[in-house]
């Protein structure tokens, strides 16, 4: 996988397609073109978990540093958030005061199939 260039990014750091249920997916953070190292904010959740807006699988946790472990114990469609907030520099502080940044991934975990294949 690589970096888009964009200021904030998740890069997986294995293979998303090999991923199988009950594994811990490693997610790089990179801002502005490097690894990440301050504090920033993830939760993530998968389709089928809850119908109710914010009401996340894995609850927000704050990190520090440059890298996500997310536990993945279900198939399913997955969607990772992930931001940081940065103050404004004292010359921008009249327009803002401070700047959300964030990142997002989905991606998802195949299941088993849950009827035999018929003949036909």
């Amino acid at each position: 996988f690589r970096r888009a260039g964009l200021a904030l990014e998740l890069i997986p750091a294995c293979d998303l397609f090999s991923l199988e249920p009950g594994q811990t997916l490693e997610l790089d953070v990179y801002h502005n073109d490097k690894l990440f190292r301050g504090q920033g904010t993830w939760d993530a959740t998968y389709t089928g978990f809850s119908t109710q807006p914010e009401d996340m699988f894995h609850s927000k946790t704050e990190i520090r540093g440059s890298r996500l472990s997310i536990p993945i114990p279900n198939s399913g469609t997955w969607f990772i958030r992930y931001f940081i907030k940065v103050d404004a520099p004292e010359s921008e502080r009249e327009d803002y005061l401070q700047l959300k940044q964030t990142a997002t991934l989905t991606f998802q975990i195949k299941n088993e199939r849950k009827r035999p294949k018929t003949a036909h």
